[in-house]
């Protein structure tokens, strides 16, 4: 199990990062170009390479965490489970329901 969880774990964080995304990509769509952006804004082709990487690696470190083994490893798979929910909450709120102030608190919560 612990070496499947190098498999799982990034698929499962992947798949959790693609299903926020596909669900919020009409608000994402049109709310986003209207946004006050910085000048040091990457381009748009940036994001979903950049977001692929991050839940990658998120998956491996929970991955590694499990291999690791220990007394906390409970505790940490459950934040990294209830991390890995507000992100996939918070494209949701922002951009899916326009939800600002629901999203910065999700964002807190993170």
């Amino acid at each position: 199990m612990k070496k499947l969880a190098f498999l799982l774990f990034p698929l499962l964080a992947l798949t959790v990062g693609s299903l926020s995304a596909s669900l919020s990509r009409a608000g994402l769509e049109g709310m986003y170009p209207l946004l006050i952006k910085s000048p040091l804004t990457p381009p748009d082709a940036v994001f979903p390479i950049v977001w692929t990487v991050l839940y990658v690696l998120m998956g491996l470190g929970l991955a590694l965490v499990v291999r690791k083994g220990g007394p906390g490893t409970s505790r940490a798979v459950v934040a990294w489970s209830l991390q890995l929910a507000l992100n996939f909450c918070w494209s949701l709120l922002f951009f899916g329901a326009g939800q600002f102030l629901a999203a910065l608190l999700c964002l807190a919560l993170m």
